[in-house]
């Protein structure tokens, strides 16, 4: 399972590539991250993977929020038992589903 809450994220320099992301995937579910370039694709990933950490909001990856891990070896450790298929399912693009901001 996994699922963000207000995921924001604003890099240094002002650049805002993730605006209160509310997402909700569930075992089983299988999904894909596209959008035009800029969209937050890749931050999106990072922020999963816990290569980037969010400026607001909350992610959680199987039941355990990345943020109590004590690396990002942690937090991919938990995400073994799910496959990438389940993992990948976002449609970033102004025709996505409710409840996924771009």
């Amino acid at each position: 399972m996994i699922d963000l809450q207000g995921v924001t994220k604003t890099y240094p320099n002002g650049v805002c590539a993730l605006d209160g992301v509310d997402l909700h995937i569930e075992k089983g579910e299988f999904v894909f991250v596209v959008g035009h370039s800029g969209a937050g694709k890749s931050t999106l990933i990072k922020t999963l993977l816990r290569e980037e950490v969010p400026t607001e909001g909350e992610v959680t990856v199987c039941t355990v929020a990345p943020s109590s891990c004590t690396s990002y070896e942690a937090a991919f450790e938990m995400a073994l038992h799910v496959t990438v298929a389940e993992v990948v399912v976002i449609v970033l693009s102004s025709t996505a589903g409710a409840g996924v901001s771009s």
